[in-house]
């Protein structure tokens, strides 16, 4: 259930915004879905630039012009639509996703395979040799196999120090 009413949402979904809220949600979503920073709407048409110039309060004249997110985010505020820019992308659209987030949390899961592998060698009676040491150099420039999780990697790779254990360990030699 939409929380604008349906005259609203009739008018911010017509043709006129369409490329206001394309290029706002990737804006938003790849600076941490926040209503920061500008967005710049180049060879606008007549309706373009109308429908934009009662979003803004503004008369717009040129071809091209530069929106910034926080003036929107206001403008949506004070507006009948009574929510900001994020709410009003959500309600438009489909959920923002914050795309920032999602690549720092890629990265520290990545990190996690090499923090467990580090920890599950230094608990092993292999921490004492030199050659696990350039097995995890090579095994982290290697990186792991696309479409592997980072779980399913650190599942292996402690298993495989529990095989090399077995097999090199001091009683294995």
């Amino acid at each position: 259930m939409s929380g604008l009413p349906a005259a609203t949402r009739d008018w911010l979904t017509g043709p006129g915004l369409t490329r206001l809220w394309q290029g706002a949600r990737r804006r938003l979503e790849s600076n941490g879905v926040q209503a920061t920073g500008s967005l710049r709407l180049t060879a606008m048409n007549a309706q373009e630039r109308n429908d934009l110039s009662l979003l803004l309060g503004k008369p717009l004249t040129g071809a091209a012009v530069t929106v910034r997110l926080d003036v929107l985010d206001a403008r949506l505020r004070a507006s009948v639509a009574g929510i900001g820019l994020r709410q009003t992308l959500e309600e438009l659209g489909p959920p923002l996703t914050d795309r920032r987030a999602a690549r720092a949390d890629v990265a520290a899961r990545r990190e996690q395979v090499w923090s467990s592998l580090a920890s599950s060698l230094d608990a092993s009676p292999l921490a004492n040799q030199e050659w696990p040491r350039q097995w995890y150099d090579l095994l982290r420039r290697t990186g792991v196999p696309k479409g592997v999780t980072p779980e399913a990697a650190i599942r292996t790779l402690q298993q495989a120090v529990q095989v090399l254990t077995a097999l090199l360990g001091p009683e294995g030699n």
